[in-house]
């Protein structure tokens, strides 16, 4: 049985505010005050800090806030020897702010770090002569997919699971105290859930299995397809939907010209999309139409209407060559692959499969057809003859609708 952790009920980023404050505040205690358990908690805490600055703390003591303005923590990072004096006040001068902006399962939204950063910037001029450096911090300990594109938009450090099991890690067999212990466990077992897909079979995968696995397909970086300038666009996360929604992943293999030489237009997009349907896992070529005009001016219902309209002949059509690619010209994709123990899989796969679609319905992000499959090489499998498929038919640029 699982060991009792405090962690497992407290799942929420109130809960995550307050270890965060907690092992932030030991910075603030005299050695000689401490056990000797506690000053490691101190020296993991100053190693904590430290990697948000990008400096080093010193002896500099550190004003934490929960819930600052809506801000999940603050820290105020103070100056030893410097201090302002307001309405009889003497505080010291504040060298660095810190915004921790702390997420458990959510992500950014409502422009979150400008508005903090501005009434953060405001805060230091009205009250610190604007003598501070501000710094953001995201910390998030679920898989969040592109996290790494939040340094675009004013986050100066990043702080995910892994590397705060790498630091704390360095500590966990010299210090006993129950909450520390009952954090890195935590993060711990998210970790080996997420990891846990190499194990379990298909029908036994939870959403964490589903990630490790995108996570594994995104950087081997030998199986998916990205059109030049696409990559960026590789995504994964869940996907709302009328049937409850599935965990899926989604890349562009065929660039803006190969899609205009299928379809005789430029605007729509042609994608493969790995996904859950009808208690199946599925990899999809997908076909979607935009709400927007090159301008990005929002089309009117009835131009949007005609559009789908169109395009969802085009993906009854794409669905005919596609199948007929797979199922009777089979050979010319043996041909793409080179590696002799993939042909013979692939010619297997190729002979009992079928290119399978779904009830054509129109709309936005329609289903052109699909593969199941059954495992993760399996998976991988298919991803390649999918993507065979789909470049065969560019040979010779054949239009799939006139």
């Amino acid at each position: 049985m699982e060991r009792n952790n405090i962690f497992n009920f407290a799942t929420s980023e109130l809960s995550q505010d307050a270890f965060i404050c907690w092992l932030c505040n030991w910075v603030n205690f005299d050695d000689n005050s401490l056990s000797e358990d506690e000053k490691k908690l101190k020296l993991l805490a100053t190693e904590f800090i430290e990697k948000m600055l990008g400096e080093k703390l010193e002896d500099r003591k550190v004003s934490i806030k929960r819930q600052y303005q809506k801000i999940d923590v603050l820290l105020e990072i103070q100056n030893k020897t410097e201090f302002i004096t307001n309405e009889n006040e003497k505080n010291p001068v504040v060298d660095i702010y810190v915004i921790i902006e702390d997420k458990v399962g959510t992500g950014l939204h409502s422009n979150q770090i400008e508005r903090y950063t501005k009434l953060i910037s405001e805060k230091n001029e009205k009250d610190n002569g604007s003598r501070a450096k501000i710094k953001v911090v995201y910390y998030k300990i679920y898989d969040e997919d592109n996290i790494e594109r939040l340094k675009e938009n004013g986050v100066n450090a990043i702080f995910e699971r892994e590397k705060n099991l790498e630091l704390f890690g360095r500590y966990k067999d010299n210090i006993k105290d129950s909450i520390f212990t009952n954090y890195y466990d935590y993060l711990s077992n998210i970790e080996t859930d997420v990891k846990s897909y190499k194990e379990k079979n298909l029908e036994d995968w939870n959403s964490n299995c589903y990630i490790g696995f995108f996570k594994e397909l995104k950087n081997e970086g030998s199986y998916l397809e990205h059109a030049d300038g696409r990559k960026k666009d590789c995504s994964w996360g869940y996907v709302n939907n009328s049937s409850g929604g599935f965990m899926g992943m989604w890349w562009f293999p065929l660039s803006e010209e190969k899609i205009n030489k299928l379809t005789e237009t430029s605007d729509e997009d042609i994608y493969l999309q790995i996904e859950q349907y009808n208690q199946k896992n599925i990899i999809a070529i997908k076909y979607s139409v935009p709400k927007k005009n090159k301008n990005n001016k929002e089309l009117s219902k009835e131009d949007f209407e005609k559009k789908v309209t169109i395009a969802s002949e085009k993906r009854k059509e794409l669905f005919s060559k596609l199948k007929n690619k797979l199922e009777n010209e089979s050979k010319d994709i043996l041909k793409c692959e080179n590696k002799p123990e993939n042909i013979k899989k692939f010619e297997n796969i190729l002979k009992n499969e079928k290119f399978q679609k779904k009830y054509f319905r129109a709309g936005q992000y329609m289903t052109v057809g699909y593969l199941e499959f059954e495992n993760i090489d399996d998976c991988k499998d298919k991803i390649k003859i999918l993507q065979y498929a789909l470049n065969l038919l560019l040979k010779g640029c054949v239009k799939i609708f006139v």
